[in-house]
């Protein structure tokens, strides 16, 4: 058995947020094989806001295009050029609910890989309390963003509704924060 190998990648389309990309390389028999993939333009990291306001948890229920359909998730967006993820946490999480983060709770996390098969985005997971009154007077035309500040019996039954019906839709990084909240009350 070989090492696997990574030989040639080479861009197949680009856009301001994403390129696709097709990457030729050797298997562990020695085959040649190719692999398409999203790739982030300039290393471009995202941050995933788990916040509190006032013991209840903030999500977000937001349109996809690619799931044709909304999807229970977190606050989330891209961190800019020169930006720290701290900064990008802070800002984004308040463009998109209005509210501010007040304290962190936790060391944000390393950058995490997100979907290794699919991209090599990586995210910074960050856990805090937020303040305010949601407003979602920022968004843009490109996002339909319902922010919603839920329970523990409320984001309970939103999971125990999910599990039977494959309509409803979690994101997996806002499902493992779900489930801390709805045991420990706290993200």
């Amino acid at each position: 058995m070989q090492q696997m190998q990574v030989y040639e990648t080479k861009i197949i389309h680009s856009t301001r947020f994403m390129k696709f990309n097709s990457t030729s390389y050797s298997d562990r028999n020695g085959v040649m094989k190719e692999w398409s993939w999203a790739q982030r333009p300039n290393g471009i990291r995202a941050v995933v806001v788990a916040a509190t306001l006032e013991k209840k948890l903030v999500l977000i229920k937001e349109f996809r295009v690619p799931l044709n359909g909304y999807i229970y998730e977190l606050p989330a967006g891209l961190v800019d050029p020169g930006e720290s993820p701290e900064d990008a946490a802070r800002r984004e999480f308040h463009e998109e609910t209005g509210l501010t983060i007040t304290k962190l709770l936790h060391p944000i996390s390393p950058a995490l890989v997100n979907s290794p098969g699919l991209s090599d985005e990586s995210i910074h997971m960050v856990f805090a309390e937020a303040s305010g009154t949601v407003d979602t007077s920022k968004h843009e035309g490109s996002e339909d963003i319902e922010v919603l500040v839920y329970s523990q019996a409320a984001v309970q039954k939103l999971v125990e509704d999910a599990m039977k019906d494959p309509t409803i839709l979690i994101g997996a990084k806002a499902y493992f924060v779900f489930l801390k909240f709805i045991m420990c009350g706290a993200v």
